[in-house]
């Protein structure tokens, strides 16, 4: 079986960022080759100019030069009759039609039985429906703000025409029954595995804030700065490690006058992911006030790393519950981090071993899921 993945394009297949979607995707298809199925790639979400780049893998779809764009364009011109009915703007039209070009060649030259969606908003998903390929989309962690700050029919179109829709959390399925009946949603948690991990070795211990992306405001380090007194005086003789870039760190201090205070941060830029995973596991814990997260993978790492977190309410929650486990400190958007901060403390007085012995979630534990997910897509 091949399958088209529509997203980000994954940085080891020459695509520009890495993200948590990125991430996935890339470990998503390389588990799916241990089952005999094939990845290809298509980012629609690139400007033209990206999308003609030639370090981009093999597997991927691209378009050579400005005029092979035109070619497609006209392609999925045959396809316009089809959108007449269709309730949407021409410029997404036009967008659609040359997604639908470009499906049409793609598939048929690489023999594609299956279009994954990585985005319930993604246009690609009403092009599929228009060339009439069956697909599966995922919601990647869609929020409630977004459900109803956007074109509500456009998203209850995207998921009515796909086979079904894989919702990574608790809370994303949450929302996108919002749009759709409980039957159209087929639940699959991120997967996620962690090879031996060491710790970092530093001459002091510390709890962890990582901020690699979406810094400041969705992954909470403003809240952390709004409060940063009460947190560092809460963590009694524990240090804060931030990982984040330059400007965000510059920011979070000029919140803090107290030297004292000033002292007990530190700063690192961010890394790769095996240091970053050396970091977390030396922490006591992982202070993580997300605004709103999919199912994060952060968290994951985390906790199968044997270091707590303080995080997003409803993924804690949830995590907790699937690792039967009870220490992770769930916080509201309205709720002191101080206050947690403080149980969390009082938590590592009496306890120092938070290893999980097994891990529910591993990838070899659900790629079967997928694999199953797209056969009964394509019968």
């Amino acid at each position: 079986m091949n399958v088209l993945h529509v997203s980000p394009i994954p940085t080891v297949l020459g695509g520009v960022e890495k993200g948590g979607v990125e991430s996935h995707v890339s470990e998503l298809a390389q588990n799916l080759l241990f089952k005999g199925v094939n990845s290809y790639f298509f980012d629609n979400s690139l400007p033209l100019s990206n999308r003609t780049r030639t370090n981009i893998g093999n597997n991927c779809f691209k378009y050579s030069t400005w005029f092979s764009f035109i070619c497609f364009l006209f392609v999925g011109a045959r396809y316009f009759s089809r959108l007449i009915e269709k309730e949407m703007p021409l410029k997404r039209k036009l967008r659609v039609i040359a997604d639908c070009g470009s499906l049409s060649y793609f598939t048929r030259k690489n023999k594609i039985s299956l279009v994954h969606v990585h985005g319930i908003h993604n246009i690609i998903a009403t092009a599929c429906e228009v060339i009439e390929i069956p697909f599966v989309i995922t919601d990647h962690g869609i929020g409630h703000k977004q459900v109803f700050d956007v074109d509500k029919g456009f998203l209850h179109r995207n998921i009515c025409s796909a086979f079904k829709v894989i919702s990574i959390s608790d809370y994303s399925k949450s929302n996108v029954l919002q749009l759709v009946n409980d039957d159209k949603i087929v639940k699959i948690n991120n997967p996620i595995t962690i090879n031996e991990v060491e710790k970092v070795n530093l001459d002091y211990e510390y709890a962890i804030f990582n901020g690699i992306s979406d810094t400041w405001v969705r992954k909470g380090l403003s809240r952390i700065a709004e409060e940063i007194e009460h947190i560092i005086l809460e963590m009694q003789d524990l240090y804060l490690v931030v990982v984040c870039n330059a400007e965000d760190y510059e920011k979070l201090m000029e919140s803090v006058s107290n030297e004292y205070i000033r002292q007990k941060i530190k700063h690192q830029l961010p890394m790769d992911r095996q240091s970053m995973l050396s970091y977390v596991k030396g922490a006591k814990f992982n202070l993580a006030p997300s605004l709103k997260e999919g199912f994060s993978i952060g968290y994951l790492e985390s906790i199968l790393l044997g270091t707590p977190v303080i995080g997003f309410y409803s993924n804690i929650c949830e995590m907790n519950d699937i690792f039967n486990v009870g220490y992770n400190i769930p916080v509201q958007p309205e709720e002191k981090l101080g206050d947690k901060v403080r149980l969390m403390m009082q938590q590592l007085t009496h306890r120092d071993n938070f290893e999980i012995v097994s891990n529910p979630l591993s990838w070899e534990n659900q790629i079967n899921k997928f694999c199953e997910l797209y056969l009964n897509a394509i019968k």
